[in-house]
């Protein structure tokens, strides 16, 4: 990270999401996911903000290339944003050529220098991206408490060639969503951050005619010591201790959003 976008970021946090040489403009910080690199990268922006959906563009000051969140965002859509005092998931969607040419004709008459970089960028066409919220899609309850117990979960993810990939993992939860702690370098990570669908089977230890099925999709890939936190709260709910296994790479918290939810109990 630039010093410039760490002191922007420090003054931002510091002061509810406000930066003096922005004045008023509404500033975002995107948590993006290098797509070469798996590294977590934080990237302050101007942002349109429009009813409940806000825009961030591409500009890169008016340089002729994308800079290199763009290529992060296209490879994980979804990230965490910061926007005032509130951080949450969202999911970034580039827009279509033309509607995104269109926000950003809005966004010069708000802020003219987005003019000067649409003429110093040409030919380049700079990509505009939505934001939008991903709010939780209540898990059925009794996934929910299968989520809770010490049940083994079959996390199915789509390798890039067409094949699956289906591994027994520990799962967690919260009211929302499911919660699959793994290290960054695994092809799981990998699989879905090029394809966020998901399929999250489990088994309850007690029999398997009492199990749950979900369909959903990778809304955020949480890091840092929370991630790290949570693998010994696992451990100790799975064996009854603190995690002791050699970490490869960095722990992470995928959060999955329901889609559809199956509930069994024939038991």
């Amino acid at each position: 990270m630039s010093d410039w976008n760490t002191k922007v970021i420090a003054e931002f946090r510091a002061n509810a999401g406000k930066v003096a040489q922005f004045g008023d403009s509404p500033l975002v910080i995107l948590r993006t996911v290098g797509a070469r690199t798996g590294d977590v990268r934080e990237i302050p922006l101007v942002a349109m903000v429009d009813g409940d959906v806000m825009y961030v563009f591409a500009s890169k000051a008016g340089a002729q290339t994308n800079p290199d969140w763009y290529h992060n965002l296209k490879s994980t859509p979804a990230i965490t944003v910061e926007f005032g005092t509130e951080t949450f998931p969202a999911l970034l969607t580039e827009l279509p050529v033309d509607e995104g040419q269109a926000k950003l004709a809005e966004q010069a008459k708000l802020f003219p220098a987005f003019g000067e970089y649409v003429t110093t960028a040409a030919p380049r066409k700079i990509p505009v991206f939505s934001i939008s919220r991903v709010t939780g899609g209540q898990l059925d309850e009794g996934i929910y408490q299968l989520a809770q117990g010490p049940n083994f979960a079959v996390v199915t993810t789509l390798n890039a060639n067409g094949s699956v990939q289906a591994q027994p993992l520990w799962i967690d939860s919260d009211q929302d969503f499911l919660l699959v702690n793994t290290e960054m370098h695994r092809h799981r990570v990998k699989n879905l951050q090029r394809d966020p669908n998901v399929t999250v089977c489990i088994v309850s230890s007690e029999g398997w005619m009492h199990w749950g099925e979900v369909r959903g999709q990778l809304v955020e890939i949480i890091t840092g010591q929370v991630a790290r936190d949570h693998i010994d709260q696992l451990s100790m709910k799975y064996t009854g201790k603190p995690y002791a296994n050699p970490i490869q790479s960095e722990r992470v918290i995928l959060k999955i959003k329901p889609e559809r939810q199956v509930f069994i109990n024939w038991s």
